[in-house]
């Protein structure tokens, strides 16, 4: 089940809110929550629901049981509990695309095996370990309830793509969070806007980018890369804004996961801005524990080459993911050590430089493979056929608009026309925002009903 769907919009979230509202005891609320989260994993494939229930169990006892061992003890436990978390991962996510990375690469043909990852087991995963770090570290206190704990690493509003909400950050939250009219206003408002992102934004953006499948041209190679750029941005940072939404309905209040990071005028702050819950979980669970910034320049290259390394395998086993995680740890050693003093005279010159860099990463986070990557650069540079041809100006003339709006809507320009809004209607902008919002919606939905199923792209990470 997905969140751009008719059924979830018009049946699943609403029927989910409406027990959690008129549900009078706060424990039931909980209970009934976990078990529409649950039926939202098994949606696809009732199956796998089964490993998710095992490493909640395995998990939650665990941690339990920490309170009846000795120092030593807990560590080997984290350890051990940490690595058999990853394994599971690793096993789902990565037997697969090993197999098939080796046929491509060294001729063979060797089976790949019947196995279906279960519905966002790298969020699941990522979650779990945060509560094993957390109270391993005495950040937060052992989840005495089975319930919230599940609810934590399992709500569906989360489920999917994240973002992944920290244990330490919901933790309080789990036991108390109330439906509020406020709350409930701003989510729908949110998930409006996430809805808008991905309907109008990323999937006519992936329109544009089938249409020049194929297309050898420097217009074509160029619109290909730009498209995906604004595509999966939108794309993402629309599923985080619906899922923000969600969690806001039933009370729950999280961090923004994207901070408009095409603003951003250094490959450092772009990072700082794209993703933020997982950059956070980086940081926190792997950054700050092997030194941070207070160990040697040496060590801390080594450091930023593992997170970066992590970083593109986590994305996928394909060598496309790790070259552009490498890629991406280059630039920023790049900036820090050599181009920092120069970047900040210029903002403009940074600004542009930042795009440009981030673009090109995006090309090999985008290729099935490295010759196709290699390929579209070429392409880029003129080495296909010709500069232009009939399919990229006619995809051009077609999907000029929104390439437009995309860029502009990157921005901030959204919120300064809300803000605008607001001080020139005054006492009526709540009623013009309503209107707006639902206008918003109603295309939104006639827009799903018309086109094709387009996936969340980050669903296969």
């Amino acid at each position: 089940m997905v969140f751009n769907n008719v059924f979830f919009i018009f049946a699943f979230l609403p029927l989910a809110l409406a027990m959690y509202r008129y549900i009078p005891n706060q424990m039931a609320k909980n209970v009934v929550l976990l078990i529409m989260s649950y039926i939202f994993y098994a949606w696809g494939n009732p199956v796998n629901l089964l490993l998710i229930v095992l490493l909640t169990c395995w998990n939650f006892v665990t941690v339990k049981d920490w309170a009846n061992k000795s120092d030593k003890k807990v560590t080997q436990s984290f350890i051990f509990t940490i690595v058999l978390n990853v394994l599971v991962l690793c096993t789902y996510r990565y037997t697969n695309q090993i197999i098939d990375l080796v046929n491509t690469y060294f001729e063979t043909s060797i089976r790949t095996i019947e196995l279906s990852i279960p519905f966002g087991l790298s969020f699941f995963v990522f979650s779990s370990i945060s509560y094993l770090a957390d109270v391993y570290t005495e950040k937060s206190e052992p989840q005495d309830n089975l319930i919230l704990y599940a609810l934590y690493v399992s709500f569906f509003g989360k489920a999917g793509s994240g973002p992944i909400v920290q244990y330490n950050e919901m933790e309080e939250s789990l036991s108390d969070h109330l439906m509020t009219t406020e709350l409930l206003a701003k989510g729908s408002a949110k998930f409006v806007r996430g809805l808008v992102k991905k309907v109008i934004f990323a999937d006519q953006l992936a329109m544009m980018i089938a249409s020049l499948a194929n297309n050898h041209t420097v217009l074509g190679a160029w619109l290909t890369a730009i498209g995906f750029m604004l595509q999966i941005y939108f794309d993402f940072s629309g599923y985080s804004d619906m899922a923000i939404g969600i969690g806001n309905m039933f009370g729950f209040d999280w961090k923004e996961n994207f901070d408009h990071p095409y603003l951003a005028t250094s490959i450092q702050e772009f990072w700082r801005k794209w993703h933020i819950s997982l950059y956070s979980w980086f940081k926190n669970y792997i950054y700050i524990p092997l030194g941070g910034s207070q160990v040697s320049t040496l060590l801390w290259i080594h450091t930023m080459f593992l997170i970066w390394i992590l970083t593109g395998i986590w994305h996928g086993a394909n060598l496309t993911y790790l070259i552009w995680g490498i890629y991406n740890c280059l630039l920023l050693l790049l900036e820090r050590f050599f181009l920092k003093n120069i970047l900040e005279k210029n903002k403009k010159l940074s600004h542009a430089l930042t795009l440009l860099f981030v673009l090109l990463g995006w090309i090999m986070f985008m290729s099935p493979d490295i010759f196709t990557a290699i390929e579209t650069y070429s392409n880029m540079l003129g080495m296909g056929s010709g500069f232009l041809d009939s399919v990229s100006l006619f995809a051009l003339r077609s999907y000029l608009l929104i390439l437009i709006l995309s860029c502009l809507f990157c921005t901030e320009l959204y919120s300064r026309i809300e803000t605008i809004l607001t001080l020139r209607f005054r006492g009526r902008s709540i009623l013009i925002n309503l209107i707006v919002y639902f206008a918003l919606f109603v295309v939104c939905i006639a827009c799903i009903i018309g086109n094709s199923y387009h996936a969340f792209l980050y669903f296969t990470f």
